[in-house]
Order: C-alpha cells, then structure tokens, then sequence
C-alpha cells in the first residue's frame, strides 16, 4: 500500500479466502470419592451414587486460504456445549460423618459443646421426597426423634457408642410411633433405601449441641 508502482512493472493478484470449520472434542470426566463411616461393616465396599459423562467442546477453526491453497489455520472460539459429570463415588473411611452439616469441633469422637447426651437404639430410614414432622424437608442430617425429649430444630451430634459409625451433626425434623412409644431413640435419614439398611440397628450416643 505504501510503495510507489512504476509503469510496466508486473503486479502479482492473490486471491484470499477465510473459512470457518467447526470440530467436536471430548471432555474427560473426572471420579471424585465421598468418604464416610458407613460402610464400617464392609470396608472395602463402595457405592456408585452418580456415573460420569463426558462433556463436549465445540471448536471453531478458521483457514486462510490463498489461491486456493490453504495457508494457515487458528482457532478462534472455544465453547463448552456441554459439561463433564464427574463420577462420583462412596467410599469408607474411619471417622466419616454421613452428615455434611457443620458443628463444634469434634474432639476424640465428642463434640467440643454440648449440653446433654442420651444413648439409645439408632435405626435408619429413607424417602424420595417431602417434609419430616417439623414441616422440614429431610436429607443427609436430618433425623427423627420424640420431640417432647429432644425437639424440632435440635442440632445434635450422632455417633456410635463404639466410635465405629459416625452420622455426624443433624437437626431434629421429623418423628414417629417408635420414637415416641421410646422403643427407639432416633431414626437417621438416608437419600437410598440400600443406605438405610446398612445402618441396621446399633447403639448410639446423641449430643444435644444447639
């Protein structure tokens, strides 16, 4: 653009081209592992809760091309279609709370804080939905109990008297004709049924911690 042509000098015309190509790649998913005591009884046993899926890269490739003949080639965009899922799976390890909710620190299997204990039959149980008793949904760390002893909205502290199976800090949602005719002294919620049998019926402590 900036040099001065003079007469009769040649001048050599290309002819430039840009084309878009788009490419598909994989994305790897990862396996990430949940600990918990649960599976006290069978240490080497694990549970599949989620199964990975690949994700998917869509890629733009842009070709310059020249005379027909293609010169060079960059990518220009990169967008994720659709994410990975992880796999995720759970596997024991000593001291592992079944509960992810968070509480006092815990110290040689107690809690730092707590203003009584009781030690009772613990049993599980499992739903697919609703409310517990309380009104409360029910998940992981949430329990049944007789309210007129330990009321709705009690966070407590659930370990076996043994040490070998921890259910970790949960609220007091929901109730039932075993808790309160006291032949039981807390039911622990589980999101499978499978989970909830494994729990079977074994001795418990429970810290009143809040």
């Amino acid at each position: 653009l900036h040099t001065v042509v003079s007469e009769d000098e040649p001048i050599t015309v290309h002819r430039v081209e840009y084309q878009d190509t788009v490419t598909y790649e994989s994305i790897p998913y990862e396996t990430e592992y949940v600990y918990t005591s649960l599976f006290y009884r069978n240490k080497s046993r694990t549970m599949t809760v989620q199964q990975g899926r690949e994700g998917t890269n869509e890629i733009t490739h842009r070709l310059r091309i020249v005379d027909g003949e293609v010169e060079s080639s960059q990518v220009v965009s990169v967008v994720m279609t659709e994410a990975p899922v992880n796999t995720i799976i759970k596997a024991y390890k000593a001291g592992a709370p079944v509960s992810d909710l968070t509480g006092p620190e815990v110290v040689n299997g107690v809690p730092s804080s707590y203003t009584a204990v009781y030690t009772g039959r613990a049993t599980g149980y499992s739903a697919s939905r609703g409310r517990g008793a309380s009104g409360l949904g029910l998940g992981y760390g949430t329990v049944a109990v007789n309210p007129n002893l330990i009321p709705y909205g009690t966070k407590l502290y659930i370990t076996s008297t043994d040490g070998k199976f921890v259910y970790g800090y949960a609220i007091a949602t929901d109730t039932g004709g075993a808790l309160l005719n006291g032949s039981c002294l807390v039911d622990l919620f589980y999101e499978t049924y499978s989970e909830a049998l494994m729990n079977g019926v074994q001795q418990v402590n429970v810290y009143v911690v809040g």
